[in-house]
């Protein structure tokens, strides 16, 4: 039985080769045209496993192999943490690339903006502040693709800050649009843009690979926009959500 320095050890080890693959899938996003039958067979080796092994981590927290010490519970929660940025990683690819084809479904249905925020805020732990913590907020739109897009500005905006610095997500109403807010992290470089597509070479952990031109793809895909500035805090970024009612 491996000992928790050594669990540990492996957790880190994990998240580092996520991390590769990570900026191998940004590298071949760029070059879209030569991807389909690699996204096919990563999505079909990759899912399932995913959710498997999702479902045992599940059972280990509930207690199926007996109760949890506080380093056992401790580093259960980080490998779920690492389970959780790989099957992020997965989907993120698998929607580029659909978005790249034409072929990314938009099925907007009611849902609620707020419990959105609230569960990406909490994946993120205390470097993440929901400000102000809406009860309520019922749009018609695709709480899947608002979903992908919300993860990627905020996964942007903590790499770009310091390792324990947080970021905070307002969600506020203008007219019959929503909008979702990540403040925090570090000023951006003077003349940058939002981009449209994945650098050629990123390397792992490098800043932003697929994730921001996949949320302008997203936001131009719902009929929404994207926007970036400079705040006391660091950088912003924002993403509007139609379909607000009234």
């Amino acid at each position: 039985m491996l000992s928790p320095e050594e669990l540990l050890a492996r957790e880190r080890a994990l998240a580092a080769r996520v991390a590769e693959l990570e900026a191998a899938l940004a590298r071949t996003a760029a070059h879209p045209g030569g991807s389909e039958a690699f996204v096919a067979r990563l999505v079909h080796d990759l899912a399932v496993p995913l959710a498997g092994l999702g479902g045992f981590l599940e059972l280990l927290a509930r207690g199926a192999a007996g109760p949890l010490d506080e380093k056992q519970a401790a580093l259960l929660a980080q490998a779920r943490a690492v389970l959780e940025r790989l099957r992020r990683v997965v989907e993120r690819f698998h929607a580029w690339s659909r978005l790249q084809r034409g072929i990314l479904e938009h099925d907007p249905e009611p849902c609620d903006l707020a419990a959105l925020a609230k569960n990406a805020a909490a994946a993120r732990g205390p470097r993440v502040i929901l400000d102000p913590a809406a009860d309520a907020f019922p749009a018609v739109a695709d709480a899947h693709l608002i979903a992908i897009a919300l993860h990627e500005l905020l996964d942007n905006a903590l790499r770009l800050g310091a390792k324990e610095s947080a970021v905070s997500l307002s969600l506020t109403r203008e007219a019959a649009r929503a909008r979702l807010t990540v403040r925090g992290g570090a000023p951006l470089p003077a003349g940058w843009r939002w981009p449209a597509q994945p650098p050629e070479n990123p390397a792992p952990g490098a800043g932003p690979g697929i994730g921001l031109p996949l949320v302008k793809g997203i936001a131009a895909l719902i009929g929404g926009g994207v926007a970036w500035g400079r705040s006391a805090d660091g950088v912003e970024f924002s993403f509007t959500v139609p379909g607000i009612g009234e």
